[in-house]
C-alpha cells in the first residue's frame, strides 16, 4: 500500500489561493511509493459549509492510521484505524500528547523524531507507540502540513513497521553501535537533505566546536557562518563538483570557528546518497573529524624541516641498522654526495681509518648507552679533499628506550682550524720576537762588554810578545792565548749574528755566484767522502745581503749536512732558484717575522744522511742546542740570525733515516 500524501483543508485551500467555499483533498502516490503496495484510489470530495463531518468520515475511511496533531504534538483527531490499532476509544486519544504514547524504551529516539517532524525538519520517521494492552507497536510515519478547523495542524499517516520486518530495539542497538564506532574513531556524522535544505550536524559536531545543541541551527547558514573566509570558496567548489557527479566523493580540510574563540581544523568526508531520476543530488551524508592537533603537528614539522633544509649545518639520519635515511642540502654541499649517492656509501668511504675507529669505538657505544657524543672527525668529500668536521651525534628512541634512529649534526671546521693555527703561529712568533728582543738586549750588552775586555786582553798580549825571549816557551804559550782570545771574539760575533745584529754592509749579490765560491767547502774531513751535486740557476734576481754573512751561513748549513753522514758517505745537493710565496706559503716557513708575499731567491741544501725527528727540527735553531757534544750549537743559530736580519725565512723538512732538506729564502731586490 502506498503512502498517503495528505493535503487537507477544512474551510479553505491549503495554498491560500482562496477556495470558493472550501473543500478537502487527499492524494496518494502510485504504487512505486511503497514496495508491493497496490496504491490508494484517489479520493476527492468537496465539502462546503461550516460542518466538518465529511472530513471526519473521509479520515475514518482510510485504512492507514492517521493522527491530526497540533503544533505541540497534541492529538486533535485520530481516525478509526488509529483507534483500533492502539485499542483505544476515540475520546481518550484526543487531547493526549503523542509523546505520552511512545515506548519508554525508545522514548528518547522517538521524541527526537517527533520534534523533527513537528518542526518541519523531517517528513518521515519511525515511532514505537504503546497500545492500551501495553504492547509496543512500531509504526512508520510520514507527515504533511495542513489545517483543521481553521488551525494549522500536522497530518501523521502511519503504517505498522512489522510489515517491513523492522524492529525498533534492533534499530536502537544498531544506532548505539554506530555511535560507539564513530566515538572510537573520533568521528562525527552529518546529513544534508539537499531538497529541503535541512542539515543535521549530530551531537559530536556541536561538542567538537564547543557549541551547545540549542545554538546549532539545522541548516547551512550555521556552517557558512563558521567556516574560515579563506576556505569557504574552496570548500564550496569541491561540494559543487561532487554534487554534479564530477568527483566520486567529497573530502576537504578546512577551518571552523569554535566557541572557544579559535580556529579548528576539520576533516570532512562524504558523498551523495540519493539522486532523482534526472541525476540531481537529493541527499548527502558523511563524517567529520577534528584534526587541529594533527595540522599543528604538521605545521611544526614543516617549520623544522624548513629550518633543517636551510641551515648551514649538515644533518644525516640513519636507522637502527645504520642505513642512511635522510640528508639535508648542507650535507651534500660539504660531502659532495647527493642523497641517492650517499645511501650507497659506507662510513669507510667518507672517513679515514682513524676516524672510522673513533666512530666504532666511541660514538656508537655512547649512543647505545643513551649518551650523546660530540667531537672532531676527519672526513673525505667526493673529490677526495680531506677536511675536519665538528660532529654532534645523538639517538631518537621509543618509549622503551630502544634506538629508532641516530642523527649527526656536522659542520666543516677546517677553515676555523687553519685560522686557529695561524693565530697560534702569530702568538708564537710574537712570543719569540719578544723573547729575542729581551735576549738581544742582554746579548748585545754582554757582547759589547766582552769585546771591550777582549780588546784589552789582546792588546796586552801583543805588548807582552815584545818582552818575551823568542827562544823560550813563552811565545808559544802567548800565541795560544791570542788564538783563544780571537776565538772568543768570534763567539761574541756569533751571538750578535743570532740576534740579527752585527751585520756588515749589504750589497746586491747574485746568490748562485756566492754559492759557487764557498761550496764545496775546503778542509773538512768528510768532503772527500761526499758526492756534491750543484744545480745553480743563472740570471737570478739580485738580493740585498751581507756577502760575508751569507757565506758563513752556507758554511754552517753545509757542515751540518756533512755531519749527518757520520763516518759514512752520501750525497749533498745544492740548488738555487726563485719562488713566489704567498701568505700561506710563508706561514709554513721558519721565521719570527710576518713576511710580505712576493718573489724570493732560495738556496736549497739536501742530504741523504741520518735525518732528524720532528722534535729535533723544532729546536735545531735554538742557541747551544746540539745532538753532538757540549759546546756546539751556535752555527745554525747564527744562520737563523742571518735570515732574520735579511727579512728571509727558512724551510726545513727531515725524517729519520731519509735525510734533510733546508731551504733559505731571501727576498728578491725590488726592480732588479
Amino acid at each position: 500500500m502506498g503512502w498517503v500524501r495528505t493535503g487537507f483543508e477544512t474551510g479553505g485551500r491549503e495554498d491560500g489561493a482562496g477556495a470558493d467555499g472550501g473543500g478537502i483533498r487527499i492524494g496518494t502516490p502510485d504504487a512505486a511509493d511503497g514496495e508491493g503496495s497496490p496504491g490508494f484510489s484517489t479520493i476527492c470530495g468537496e465539502w462546503k459549509g461550516s460542518c466538518c463531518g465529511n472530513a471526519n468520515g473521509l479520515l475514518d475511511g482510510l485504512s492507514d492510521p492517521v493522527f491530526v496533531l497540533d503544533e505541540d504534538g497534541v492529538v486533535r483527531k485520530a481516525n478509526e484505524a488509529a483507534v483500533e490499532g492502539l485499542g483505544f476509544s476515540e475520546e481518550p486519544l484526543e487531547g493526549k500528547a503523542l509523546k505520552e504514547l511512545l515506548d519508554r524504551h525508545t522514548s528518547a529516539a522517538g521524541e527526537t523524531v517527533l520534534r523533527a517532524m513537528l518542526s518541519g525538519r523531517a517528513d518521515r520517521g519511525l515511532l514505537s507507540i504503546v497500545t492500551r494492552s501495553g504492547e509496543a507497536v512500531l509504526w512508520e510515519t510520514r507527515t504533511s502540513p495542513g489545517s483543521w478547523h481553521g488551525k494549522p495542524v500536522l497530518f501523521l499517516v502511519c503504517r505498522e513497521g512489522s510489515k517491513r520486518t523492522c524492529d525498533c530495539r534492533q534499530l536502537d542497538e544498531s544506532n548505539d553501535r554506530l555511535e560507539l564506532a564513530l566515538q572510537g574513531a573520533d568521528l562525527g556524522m552529518w546529513d544534508w537533505n539537499i531538497s529541503t535544505g535541512e542539515f543535521f550536524y549530530g551531537n559530536r559536531g556541536a561538542r567538537i566546536l564547543g557549541y551547545p545543541p540549542e545554538e546549532v541551527s539545522p541548516d547551512m547558514t550555521f556552517w557558512e557562518k563558521l567556516v574560515h573566509p579563506d576556505d569557504k570558496e574552496h570548500v564550496r567548489g569541491l561540494i559543487k563538483s561532487h554534487l554534479k557527479g564530477v568527483t566520486s566523493s567529497f573530502e576537504c580540510e578546512y577551518r571552523m570557528w569554535a566557541r572557544s574563540a579559535q580556529w579548528k581544523w576539520i576533516l570532512v568526508k562524504g558523498r551523495v546518497t540519493g539522486r532523482d531520476s534526472r541525476g540531481r543530488a537529493l541527499r548527502m551524508t558523511g563524517t567529520y573529524m577534528d584534526i587541529t592537533e594533527r595540522k599543528e603537528t604538521e605545521q611544526t614539522l614543516r617549520l623544522f624541516r624548513q629550518i633543517i633544509e636551510h641551515t648551514s649545518e649538515a644533518v644525516a639520519v640513519r636507522d637502527r641498522k645504520g642505513r642512511l635515511v635522510y640528508t639535508n642540502p648542507a650535507y651534500e654541499a660539504i660531502f659532495g654526495h647527493p642523497f641517492h649517492e650517499a645511501v650507497h656509501l659506507d662510513q669507510r668511504d667518507q672517513h679515514p681509518p682513524e676516524a672510522v675507529e673513533t666512530l666504532l669505538n666511541e660514538v656508537l657505544p655512547a649512543l647505545s648507552r643513551g649518551e650523546g657524543w660530540e667531537g672532531e672527525l676527519e672526513a673525505f668529500d667526493a673529490l677526495g679533499r680531506r677536511f675536519v668536521l665538528w660532529e654532534r651525534a645523538d639517538a631518537i628512541r621509543d618509549h622503551d628506550g630502544n634506538v629508532l634512529y641516530t642523527f649527526a649534526i656536522m659542520h666543516d671546521i677546517s677553515d676555523k682550524k687553519a685560522a686557529e693555527a695561524r693565530r697560534l703561529e702569530v702568538e708564537r712568533r710574537l712570543f719569540l720576537s719578544e723573547k729575542r728582543e729581551s735576549l738581544g738586549a742582554m746579548a748585545a750588552a754582554v757582547a759589547h762588554h766582552f769585546n771591550n775586555l777582549l780588546m784589552g786582553v789582546l792588546g796586552n798580549l801583543e805588548l807582552l810578545q815584545d818582552l818575551l825571549e823568542p827562544s823560550g816557551r813563552g811565545p808559544v804559550i802567548l800565541a795560544q792565548a791570542q788564538r783563544a782570545a780571537r776565538r772568543a771574539t768570534e763567539l761574541s760575533q756569533v751571538m750578535m749574528t743570532y740576534m740579527g745584529q752585527g751585520m756588515g754592509i749589504q750589497t746586491l749579490l747574485d746568490v748562485s755566484t756566492v754559492v759557487s765560491k764557498v761550496l764545496p767547502p775546503a778542509g773538512h774531513s768528510a768532503v772527500d767522502r761526499v758526492t756534491w751535486r750543484l744545480r745553480l740557476a743563472d740570471d737570478l734576481p739580485k738580493v740585498m745581503a751581507d756577502a760575508e754573512a751569507l757565506q758563513q751561513a752556507l758554511v754552517h748549513l753545509t757542515e751540518n749536512a756533512l755531519e749527518s753522514f757520520g763516518d759514512g758517505c752520501g750525497v749533498i745537493s745544492v740548488s738555487t732558484g726563485t719562488l713566489f710565496c704567498d701568505e700561506i706559503c710563508l706561514e709554513s716557513k721558519v721565521s719570527e717575522e710576518v713576511l710580505s708575499p712576493g718573489e724570493y731567491v732560495y738556496v736549497e741544501i739536501c742530504d741523504d744522511g741520518c735525518g732528524m725527528t720532528s722534535d729535533v727540527v723544532s729546536r735545531m735553531f735554538d742557541p747551544f742546542f746540539s745532538t753532538k757534544f757540549t759546546g756546539r750549537g751556535l752555527g745554525l743559530s747564527s744562520v737563523l740570525g742571518f735570515v732574520r736580519a735579511h727579512c728571509g725565512a727558512i724551510e726545513v723538512k727531515s725524517r729519520p733515516g731519509r735525510g734533510t732538506r733546508v731551504r733559505v729564502l731571501l727576498p728578491a731586490a725590488a726592480g732588479l
